[in-house]
């Protein structure tokens, strides 16, 4: 009954950010971000489209950080496509195809946090089928990419919760803002 509260707490506080509800998981929440009050036009925020969110999220969290320190991270993700069979690499594949270009000339690696998808896919398989998926879509937009574990340009963020599967393309600078990214 105390969690089930403080989870409806939780909920309640984030409402100004945008509409969260709970996943189902332990521990995790997915929610969409509302636009309100950030220029969302084309040029702005970063190479994926995804900063003017990010901008959002971090302000949000240092206008309050009593909030910030009940969560151990957020992951705005550029898109969430719904997969309906269990193949979830397929349809981020799918979702992904004009992402490579953006990866071009640039180091990446790929992480993923599967949820929903025990005993039927396994994490690195759906890393290196994905990392393979960009470097090759990469190529196909003019310059190679690499791939590297070790301080990359860009990690590609995959989050699966159920059949839901959203990604995002952190590039370094966002990585090193405080809630955003742990591996």
């Amino acid at each position: 009954m105390l969690r089930e509260r403080r989870l409806a707490g939780l909920l309640n506080r984030l409402r100004p950010l945008g509409r969260f509800r709970t996943s189902g998981y332990p521990r995790v929440l997915l929610g969409m971000v509302d636009d309100k009050g950030h220029d969302s036009a084309p040029g702005n925020g970063d190479r994926n489209g995804n900063g003017d969110r990010i901008a959002r999220v971090v302000d949000f969290f240092e206008q309050n950080p009593e909030l910030a320190a009940e969560l151990q991270r957020v992951v705005p993700v550029e898109a969430s496509p719904l997969f309906e069979r269990d193949d979830v690499t397929e349809t981020l594949c799918v979702a992904m195809h004009d992402k490579g270009v953006e990866l071009a000339g640039r180091s990446f690696h790929v992480r993923a946090h599967l949820r929903g998808l025990k005993g039927r896919q396994e994490t690195t398989a759906v890393e290196g089928a994905l990392g393979e998926f960009l470097l090759e879509r990469a190529e196909a937009g003019g310059r190679a990419a690499t791939v590297t574990f070790s301080d990359p340009d860009v990690v590609v963020a995959v989050e699966v919760a159920g059949r839901r599967a959203g990604y995002a393309f952190f590039e370094r600078e966002q990585r090193a803002l405080p809630l955003l990214w742990k591996a």
